[in-house]
């Protein structure tokens, strides 16, 4: 659903979307699970959203946009915080290494389902040639699927959900500077503004 929403509305927006998983996810653990936030840790959520939304918004931001496209996006945004919470109910105590496996298989499964039911598997064929492509894929499933998945449940393990999740939202403020040291894009005043907000928020839940 995310990835779909950013041919219909853009990246940007459709990240502007996502950054309230934590809160989303923070509801819903409170629901299913009895995680209370404190009044710190919620200020300190919203701080750090707050942060992440300066960081990632611009002032070409629209407000005609396809309702399609912002569904999506908070379809994104719901499945990644409603499995957030699954994977901690599911995880419990269990090796969170092994517990990667089992979500990577079966997501494998999944997306086998969904290629044959669209008939997408020559698309499939077709990346398998680009070369430079499946080696930044690959290298991108290693740190993203396996080591970020990994350590996430571990965190979920250790911490509330919607801790966790604000932890894991800061992506857009992280890739900064790499963004700019590997793609030579200017870093805007706006994106520094928006990190130093997030770190702040962030800092907030360890007092």
């Amino acid at each position: 659903m995310l990835f779909k929403s950013y041919t219909i509305i853009g990246s940007r927006t459709a990240a502007l979307i996502m950054s309230f998983v934590p809160m989303l996810t923070g509801i819903i653990g409170w629901f299913f699970l009895g995680e209370k936030l404190t009044g710190m840790n919620v200020l300190a959520m919203l701080i750090s959203m707050s942060g992440i939304v300066v960081a990632i918004s611009n002032r070409k931001l629209r407000l005609n946009y396809s309702a399609k496209g912002l569904l999506l996006a908070f379809g994104g945004a719901m499945g990644q915080a409603v499995g957030l919470i699954l994977s901690k109910k599911g995880v419990g105590n269990y090796d969170p290494i092994a517990g990667t496996q089992i979500r990577a298989l079966f997501g494998l499964l999944s997306f086998g389902i969904m290629m044959s039911v669209l008939h997408r598997w020559k698309n499939i064929i077709v990346a398998f040639k680009d070369k430079s492509g499946i080696r930044a894929v690959s290298i991108g499933a290693f740190f993203g699927p396996f080591v970020g998945v990994a350590l996430s449940l571990f965190a979920i393990q250790h911490t509330k959900t919607g801790i966790a999740s604000t932890l894991m939202a800061l992506v857009p403020v992280f890739i900064i500077w790499p963004s700019a040291i590997m793609f030579n894009e200017k870093v805007k005043p706006q994106q520094i503004i928006g990190a130093v907000i997030s770190i702040i928020g962030v800092s907030l839940f360890f007092m």
